[in-house]
């Protein structure tokens, strides 16, 4: 026989059923939103490290730059790094982005529950503000936030991402892929085409 204690964890544990409770990225899931960005902009400067780049300035420098918003210069781009996971509404959720040059390359670097994909883009790509469209996110436009003059919410769906693949600025990996894997794509990225 069943008594209410019995009911009341079989709730709540229904109430707390997530995907992410046995995914692979669920500690990454579950950190703060900063302490999640910081993962990231860790994680790509280990791909720098790793291919060597000349690293000026990191993400561990937090100072007010004169030459943009940015969290890594490294081979003379200012490179900002955005880290997300996919959400309950199904999106990877970024921001702010800013409509200006503040940066050379923005890295997305967005979990889902057993994979992820890096996408890298030119900052002038982005379609934010007035900027125009050039098909890599399909229709998909940055939304102005609130008390944010020039930033703004740019968030991937599915599709955002599959058309991000097509056009060959994302690449899915997995979990036990090495870094000097996801280097060697990362790298091919910044050549120019």
């Amino acid at each position: 026989m069943i008594n209410i204690i019995e009911s009341m964890n079989y709730f709540i544990k229904s109430q707390n059923e997530s995907p992410w409770n046995t995914d692979i990225f669920k500690d990454i899931y579950y950190l703060s939103n900063d302490a999640r960005g910081k993962f990231g902009e860790q994680f790509i400067s280990q791909l720098l490290h790793i291919l060597n780049w000349n690293i000026q300035e990191d993400a561990s420098d937090k100072t007010i730059r004169s030459d943009g918003h940015y969290d890594i210069k490294a081979n003379n781009l200012r490179l900002e790094i955005k880290t997300a996971c996919y959400s309950s509404n199904s999106s990877w959720q970024h921001e702010p982005l800013y409509d200006d040059d503040a940066c050379d390359y923005v890295i997305f670097l967005d979990f889902h529950y057993n994979y992820y994909y890096l996408t890298i883009c030119k900052n002038s790509d982005l379609p934010l503000g007035g900027r125009s469209n050039i098909k890599m996110f399909g229709n998909k436009h940055g939304t102005l936030r609130k008390n944010k003059d020039n930033g703004y919410k740019f968030d991937f769906s599915n599709t955002t991402i599959k058309t991000a693949l097509n056009a060959g600025i994302c690449k899915q990996f997995l979990a036990n892929d090495s870094l000097s894997t996801v280097a060697i794509w990362f790298n091919e990225c910044f050549k120019e085409k």
